[in-house]
């Protein structure tokens, strides 16, 4: 009577795992990380003004994507080959590249720059059918993009390369990347591309989320780049509220999707963030399962001209 007690136990935990395992899919983890220069290095800036705050955070943000084995990281970045129209999904097999520290600074004469190299395998077969899907299924503007016929690795820079240096060399070794590169238009009509920015992260999950392996999102993102007049982009009054919406979502998703959608996406085009999109789209992956998700904000500051935001999901 005992054994067979214990044998119902046993069956009663397993069939409760394969419920667990199977609510929470295989996109098991999503982040929001910086491409800026003082995420990577903060002494840039002396360690002021959040800086360090915004690095800590960006360690852990990439501790917890290690924690998560993943096998595939989808990565959006704003800052690679950008099309006129539509979004590029690199299909080569490696990618390789670095990035410049010190250039943030703007300054000729600071003459300590440094530049930091990463590597990244690509599943150039399921870029290809991801591609396919979202342009067949979907009708959505996403295009395939390979250079040197895969003879050479797609190139890389610091959009990729800085958010990568927050994960571990196994994390990087082990997983599969799918870069999703931003559009040209996204400059001057994100406001107008949040419905399709929305359908895009939709259907990122619709894809990504019924296969075997475990799948990591992570935005490259940085927020408003008009907090200083003496910036290469000017001040702008709209700079902070900016980005204070953008940590109102990032706190708490579900609740403030409107100061994403609404409150920060009416000004961004005052604001200038390069992150902006890549903040919309996984919006639109997460509202895809609203109860799978524990936000987590570590950091929104911004050093110097421009704001950074680290979070995880």
């Amino acid at each position: 009577m005992v054994l067979l007690l214990h044998s119902w136990i046993l069956i009663i935990i397993l069939v409760i795992n394969i419920v667990i395992q199977h609510s929470y899919g295989k996109i098991i983890g999503c982040s929001v990380i910086p491409h800026g220069d003082f995420a990577y290095d903060p002494s840039l800036v002396d360690n002021k003004n959040g800086s360090l705050k915004v690095h800590i955070g960006a360690v852990e943000a990439g501790k917890y994507i290690d924690s998560l084995e993943p096998d595939i990281i989808i990565l959006t970045t704003p800052h690679n080959i950008a099309m006129t129209n539509n979004f590029a999904v690199f299909k080569n097999s490696i990618g390789t590249g670095f990035a410049e520290l010190g250039d943030d600074l703007h300054n000729e004469s600071f003459h300590h720059k440094y530049k930091i190299y990463r590597n990244a395998s690509m599943d150039a077969d399921l870029s290809n059918n991801f591609v396919r899907k979202m342009h067949n299924s979907y009708q959505l503007n996403v295009s395939g993009l390979m250079s040197f016929a895969d003879g050479q690795p797609q190139e890389l820079g610091w959009g990729e390369i800085i958010p990568m240096s927050f994960l571990s060399n196994a994390t990087i070794k082990k997983a599969k990347f799918i870069f999703i590169n931003l559009p040209e238009r996204r400059y001057n009509h994100s406001k107008e591309m949040i419905p399709e920015l929305l359908n895009l992260g939709k259907h990122v999950f619709d894809f990504f989320d019924p296969l075997t392996e475990k799948v990591a999102f992570i935005g490259s993102s940085d927020l408003a780049h008009t907090h200083l007049k003496s910036g290469p982009y000017g001040y702008s009054k709209y700079a902070e509220p900016f980005d204070q919406f953008s940590g109102m979502w990032a706190n708490n998703p579900k609740e403030n999707e409107d100061k994403l959608l609404i409150n920060a996406g009416n000004i961004e085009i005052y604001a200038m963030s390069c992150g902006f999109p890549s903040l919309v789209i996984l919006n639109g992956l997460l509202r895809n399962d609203w109860n799978r998700w524990e936000p987590k904000l570590f950091a929104n500051e911004h050093p110097t001209y421009y704001g950074m935001l680290v979070s995880i999901y």
